[in-house]
């Protein structure tokens, strides 16, 4: 039963996809129905992790959940508070399935494949499938092929929240891997990845797909010789030369890259959002303009407004009509912490740092544990948590799942690490290659 209720779990967020990504009620409502059948077979059948990050995740995501539920009490519409409280229902019951069924290494590879259609985060996990030198040569080769279009489509969105993201879970990647073999694979995926974005910015329609899969080929035939020299122990092996602290620096240099350029951009005159905007091209990628920091601007001013219990879910459009300085239209607050404050206070951002704890301590625990395990489904959540703190991803139940459904993953590793006996077991799990 376990692998039937895996695979429906793992789908989800693939099919979500092709409905909007679940943003509107129709699908999103579908997908609850599908979750709460799921969690009742798993419940049914499989044990929920009990450890103490599990039991910290759940109390934080059920207690935002709930929360939510609540404020629609003073909520000032009642369709986007419903829609809050259904996103986080739908988001509650994938964590507790994806605790109980899922286990392993696979469902990052089926989390990788469906992620052809969630850019960002599938070429960080496919990087880190093409750099595990205990795969199969033929999956680290197709892992490497699959990064050319989700490289070349990231950057064909012209999103420099994205890009950022996507370039912060690969410092992560590195700093949980730091060998070789990691590190050369990272190079194939990049710079195949570069030729596939030169081809599709520089043809049209019928000759980029046929250059993209040309430069699939020689990525998937470079991944397949490097694998194979190293096989033969006949390249370099073994950790890179970084410094003993080398994972405080790298979480210093994500830091900086999520600062820095808000800060830069704050000290300026403002963003011109009133102004011309730049549209879906590459002009986007040379400036910080952005409306973000109104919108951000806007959220801060609501939370000051009702700091404890904040203005109900789905309020910040309400918001943002009364205190915007500008006529563009805003739903959301573009950032996960900031527009939790302004409708939940901080009673549901206590809630949402709570859940947050629960995931860190799980993820130190595998790490420890399984560092080769951790790797992907770690840096993967840290590109997720740097874009849903810039961006709307939360209300994009697509691209949530992805990154719930790792968290449960590490949830159920971290609970199987935690009661884990036998040291050699460990011993031969934290392994590096030669």
């Amino acid at each position: 039963m376990r692998p039937v209720l895996a695979a429906a779990v793992l789908a989800g967020p693939t099919a979500l996809a092709f409905f909007d990504g679940g943003y509107f009620a129709g699908p999103r409502d579908i997908a609850l129905v599908v979750a709460g059948v799921l969690l009742a077979l798993a419940g049914a059948t499989q044990r929920l992790p009990r450890s103490r990050p599990a039991l910290l995740a759940y109390l934080g995501l059920a207690g935002l959940t709930a929360w939510t539920a609540a404020s629609i009490a003073w909520a000032p519409l009642t369709d986007p508070a419903w829609a809050t409280f259904e996103r986080d229902l739908l988001y509650l019951a994938a964590l507790l399935t994806a605790a109980m069924v899922l286990r392993g290494r696979t469902p990052e590879v089926a989390l990788a494949g469906g992620a052809l259609v969630v850019v960002g985060y599938g070429l960080v996990l496919t990087a880190r499938i093409a750099g595990d030198h205990v795969r199969a040569p033929a999956l680290r080769s197709a892992a490497a092929a699959a990064a050319v279009p989700l490289l070349a489509g990231l950057y064909l969105t012209y999103s420099r929240g994205a890009i950022a993201a996507c370039a912060a879970g690969l410092v992560v990647l590195v700093a949980l891997t730091p060998t070789w073999t990691q590190l050369r694979a990272l190079a194939i995926v990049v710079e195949a990845g570069a030729l596939g974005i030169f081809g599709a910015a520089a043809t049209d329609d019928e000759r980029g797909v046929a250059w993209l899969a040309a430069v699939m080929v020689l990525a998937a035939g470079v991944q397949l010789w490097s694998t194979s020299v190293e096989a033969q122990g006949t390249t370099r092996l073994g950790r890179l030369p970084l410094p003993p602290r080398h994972g405080w620096i790298a979480a210093g240099v994500v830091l900086a890259m999520l600062v820095v350029p808000a800060a830069i951009a704050a000290g300026e005159d403002g963003p011109n959002s009133a102004g011309e905007r730049f549209g879906a091209s590459a002009g986007r990628l040379a400036t910080a303009d952005s409306p973000r920091y109104a919108y951000w601007d806007v959220a801060l001013r609501g939370f000051g407004e009702d700091p404890v219990v904040g203005a109900g879910a789905g309020s910040f459009a309400v918001t943002w009509l009364r205190e915007r300085d500008e006529r563009k239209p805003a739903r959301d607050a573009h950032s996960l912490e900031l527009e939790t404050l302004a409708e939940l206070g901080l009673l549901g951002a206590a809630f949402l740092v709570l859940f947050g704890a629960g995931l860190a301590l799980a993820a130190r625990d595998v790490v420890r544990g399984d560092p080769a395990l951790a790797a992907g489904p770690v840096a993967a959540l840290a590109a997720y948590a740097f874009h849903a703190s810039i961006d709307w991803d939360w209300e994009v139940p697509a691209l949530t799942l992805v990154a719930v459904l790792l968290a449960g993953l590490l949830i159920a590793e971290s609970a199987t690490a935690a009661s884990t006996t036998n040291p050699g077991s460990a011993a031969n799990r934290n392994r590096v290659e030669p």
